[in-house]
This record gives structure tokens, C-alpha cells and sequence, in this order.
């Protein structure tokens, strides 16, 4: 078996997408798992370890090429509980291709929040 490259290589601001990102639709776009990825990367670090992420969404603006990418992540309503966020991924021309948000609950009240959930849904949760 051969060993997979990474999905993109660091290149100072950008994102250098390597050929393990292409889709099975055209020859020169990713499939969308690798773009998602990198932006949920961008919101995790910029949400900071005391945070959770969770309810992440992706809007697909168009496709996404197999090319140099750069990311923007950004905080746009910093609370004490909870954290909303939002990251783009552009092109090297600017065209923002992906755009993504996220809520990032603050990790003391994570586990009140896994309780309910575990009670609702009867499910036990194991936080690593």
C-alpha cells in the first residue's frame, strides 16, 4: 500500500493543496472534505483550547481548485459562553470559494452540555 501525502502543504500564508485532495469530478477540484477540514483547523486554533466547537457549517461557493489557498478565520462574537466564528477559503486571486461557521461553547460548560445530551439521548460520551 502506498502511503498518502498531505492533504496541503504550509507555504508561509497559503495552503499548497497536493494532489490527495482531488475529486472524483473533475481532475483540477478537490472533493470537499480537505477544504473543510482546513477551515475547521482555522476556527479550532482561533477558538483556543478552552473552547468546543460545534454546529459547523459550509457553504461551497464554487469548486474548489487544486491550488494555493489562503484561510481567514475570525471571531465574530466573543461571549464568555459561547464563541461564533467564521473562515473563508479564497484562491490565490481573492475569490472566496468556501466560507464556513462555527460556535465555539467555553470548555467549562462543556460537560453540563454532554450531561444533557447523554440524558436525552441515552448515550454515554467519553471526552478524550
Amino acid at each position: 500500500m502506498s502511503a498518502l501525502s498531505a492533504y496541503f502543504v504550509p507555504d508561509g500564508e497559503r495552503f499548497v493543496a497536493t494532489e490527495s485532495t482531488r475529486g472524483p469530478w473533475s481532475p483540477a477540484h478537490q472533493h470537499g472534505g480537505p477544504p473543510a477540514a482546513l477551515l475547521v483547523r482555522a476556527m479550532e486554533r482561533l477558538a483556543g483550547d478552552d473552547a468546543l466547537l460545534a454546529r459547523m457549517t459550509f457553504d461551497y461557493l464554487r469548486p474548489v481548485p487544486i491550488a494555493p489557498l489562503t484561510v481567514h478565520a475570525e471571531v465574530t462574537r466573543a461571549g464568555a459562553k459561547v464563541r461564533r466564528l467564521q473562515a473563508t477559503l479564497a484562491t490565490a486571486d481573492g475569490t472566496v470559494v468556501v466560507q464556513a461557521s462555527a460556535l465555539g461553547f467555553a470548555d467549562k460548560f462543556v460537560p453540563s452540555l454532554l450531561e444533557a445530551h447523554e440524558k436525552i439521548n441515552g448515550l454515554k460520551i467519553v471526552r478524550r
